[in-house]
């Protein structure tokens, strides 16, 4: 597993980060883990609905007569 260190982490930002773990009865860490995945899991998910509307807007390939 990798290792992720940070440094000059906003107080106002860790502070939020602080709550909501209380709220979830988790640690700041494994609240900070679970933001990152979300994060990047919604950043791919938005890539494949971009990609889907690309593909959908492509015109209709010809159809193939007879061979």
């Amino acid at each position: 597993m990798a290792q992720l260190v940070l440094s000059d982490v906003d107080e106002a930002v860790f502070a939020r980060l602080e709550a909501r773990a209380a709220r979830h009865h988790t640690t700041v860490e494994e609240e900070a883990r679970r933001a990152l995945a979300e994060s990047v899991s919604q950043e791919f998910a938005a890539v494949i609905a971009r990609f889907d509307a690309f593909v959908a807007a492509l015109p209709p390939e010809p159809e193939a007569g007879p061979r």
